[in-house]
């Protein structure tokens, strides 16, 4: 996981930032971490396929 302030401090002029996750939290840390990033997709366990759809929709390669 990277670390919150990490992410709050990037130069959003430069980067459009995206954040995955494979477990859905509703807790208030988790709401604040999700604010952070400018797109935020919960991915169920196990549908590696669909994940990967999702993040090459988003126009990330890795």
């Amino acid at each position: 996981m990277i670390r919150k302030p990490v992410v709050e401090r990037l130069d959003r002029a430069k980067f459009e930032i995206y954040g995955y996750s494979t477990t859905e939290s509703t807790d208030d840390f988790s709401r604040s971490y999700r604010a952070v990033f400018d797109h935020f997709s919960d991915f169920p366990v196990g549908d590696a396929r669909g994940s990967e759809q999702r993040i090459a929709g988003d126009g990330i390669h890795v």
